[in-house]
C-alpha cells in the first residue's frame, strides 16, 4: 500500500494508521486487529504492508493511496521549479560576471585613452 512521498512520509503514514485504528475501535463485532507487516521505502515512496480488519479498510488504502500521489506529484513539480530556479539563478550569475569583466575592460580602455 502506498502511502506518501517527499517531507510528509510520516504525516501521512500516522494518519493512515490512526483511520484505520478509529475505524477498527468503531466496530462491533470487532474485526482481527490490523497488524502491519512491513514498511519500507522504493523509488521514493514508502509502501505499508499489514493484514487484518474488514474489507471497508480498502477505501482508506485508496483515499491515502490518492493523497500519497498528489503528495508525489507535488513534491515532483517543486523539485522541477527549484532546479530550474537555480538554473537561472546560475545563469545570471554568469552574465554579471560577463558584464563586470566586459565593464572593467572597458574601464581600463578608457583609462589608457586618458
Amino acid at each position: 500500500m502506498l502511502i506518501c512521498c517527499g517531507s510528509q512520509d510520516l504525516n501521512l503514514e500516522s494518519h493512515l494508521c490512526h483511520s484505520i485504528q478509529a475505524h477498527i475501535d468503531g466496530l462491533t463485532p470487532t474485526p482481527p486487529q490490523v497488524i502491519v507487516d512491513q514498511v519500507k521505502e522504493k523509488f521514493g515512496t514508502l509502501l505499508f504492508y499489514f493484514h487484518g480488519g474488514d474489507d471497508e479498510l480498502n477505501g482508506i488504502k485508496r483515499a491515502h493511496d490518492a493523497r500519497a500521489r498528489e503528495i508525489a506529484k507535488d513534491a515532483d513539480s517543486l523539485d522541477r521549479r527549484e532546479k530550474k530556479i537555480s538554473r537561472d539563478e546560475a545563469a545570471i550569475m554568469k552574465l554579471r560576471t560577463e558584464l563586470a569583466d566586459r565593464k572593467r575592460k572597458f574601464d581600463e580602455m578608457g583609462a589608457a585613452l586618458a
